[in-house]
């Protein structure tokens, strides 16, 4: 999954030079990529069906215990076989509706560009993942709303897209610190109860592991019982 993420957003930048080069048969070329993907998805789903869990772990702030973590299960899967599969779609359509656009380098940066921040989106297996491609998938949205940015109808239009997504963004981050703080703040309370009632204790390591999960990923390594981060193994899935 990690390759296949990687191509997606190489395949962002390599479209403006691909599409100066070859004019003609750069769409069709460029489909290759999210045809692929999809292909290579719906055999990672054989896998799901046949009970694997694809996963990938890779090193991202060892200071604070954070990694990059994928994971491929169904419905995440399922999402990705159709992003790429209407991405391939798309990018066919544009070659032959926008040919000849003075901006069709820069459109098919952008499309590519937001087609790998939602497959990052649907395969991220933690918050602080998700909420990186999540940005991405906005920004990109925003710059393909407005590619045709001497157009004063698109300019406005990615305007209004921009502001409600920021809008929707600082709501959900908002709602994000603040079921941080009441864990967070909960678990201080309970840690000021005597540990001798075990009722009252397994409150406290429940909320310590939801906060935990939520924020690094189900299979962070517990520092309570570790010492600190281990040594971390990027495990791609064939």
């Amino acid at each position: 999954m990690t390759a296949a993420l990687t191509l997606a957003f190489l395949g962002a930048f390599a479209a403006p030079l691909l599409v100066r080069r070859l004019p003609r048969q750069a769409g069709w070329l460029l489909a290759v990529l999210p045809a692929g993907l999809t292909l290579y998805f719906a055999r990672l789903m054989q896998q799901v069906s046949a009970g694997a869990l694809p996963r990938v772990r890779l090193r991202w702030a060892a200071a604070l215990n954070v990694d990059v973590l994928l994971r491929g299960d169904g419905l995440s899967l399922l999402m990705a076989i159709l992003i790429s599969g209407v991405g391939t779609l798309v990018v066919v359509y544009a070659s032959g509706s926008l040919k000849g656009h003075k901006a069709l380098d820069r459109f098919y940066a952008w499309l590519i560009l937001f087609m790998a921040s939602m497959l990052g989106v649907v395969l991220a297996d933690n918050l602080l993942v998700l909420f990186v491609f999540w940005e991405l998938t906005s920004f990109s949205s925003f710059m393909l709303i407005g590619f045709e940015h001497q157009d004063e109808q698109a300019r406005a239009a990615a305007l209004r897209f921009g502001s409600l997504s920021t809008t929707a963004r600082a709501a959900a981050v908002v709602f994000f610190l603040f079921v941080t703080a009441h864990v967070l703040g909960r678990a201080a309370y309970l840690s000021r109860v005597p540990l001798w009632d075990k009722t009252l204790s397994d409150e406290l390591r429940g909320h310590y592991d939801r906060a935990t999960h939520a924020l690094r990923g189900p299979d962070a390594p517990d520092p309570r019982h570790t010492g600190g981060a281990e040594t971390l193994e990027d495990k791609p899935c064939t």
